[in-house]
């Protein structure tokens, strides 16, 4: 299996003959030095010829970490190409919740809030710029598809 670079581009197969893509853009010290990637909201059928700069022009569906190569070797994606982020591209900001996984907490006063790569800033509650931070934990490979297909996981996580 061939290094994991930034820039490259993942097909990953979805419900109802449909496929969608993400990029990596970084590693994450901040969070176990895991793989962030941004997945791109648009589908496409399994048959369709999708050219690169019109996946990578797409409106951005979520950020997450992950760990990519397990992905690989589990058939949840496949690797077609390399994309050069953007000049201004800017790393992505994260929230994460110390009562994540407990669901007694339905609404947390316990949040984290961090740029890739930064520091974690303990925040308390979230002001309404923090709200619109794309969760922090690391997905597991499975939720990947699962997001993409649904908008959404069945983990638990703590309203604000």
């Amino acid at each position: 299996m061939s290094r994991i670079k930034e820039g490259d581009l993942f097909e990953v197969q979805l419900d109802n003959n449909k496929k969608g893509y993400f990029q990596f853009v970084a590693l994450d010290q901040t969070q176990l030095n895991s793989e962030v990637i941004r997945v791109f909201k648009s589908r496409y059928d399994i048959s369709d010829k999708v050219e690169f700069d019109m996946i990578t022009s797409d409106e951005i569906q979520f950020y997450i970490h992950t760990t990519i190569k397990f992905g690989i070797k589990q058939n949840l994606w496949t690797k077609v190409g390399n994309v050069q982020l953007e000049e201004d591209f800017t790393l992505p900001y994260f929230r994460e919740s110390g009562d994540y996984g407990d669901p007694s907490v339905k609404i947390s006063k316990d949040w984290y809030v961090w740029q890739v790569n930064e520091e974690m800033i303990p925040v308390g509650s979230l002001n309404d710029e923090q709200k619109k931070y794309d969760i922090g934990y690391i997905g597991t490979i499975y939720q990947i598809p699962e997001i993409m297909n649904t908008g959404k996981t069945k983990y638990f996580y703590p309203s604000y």
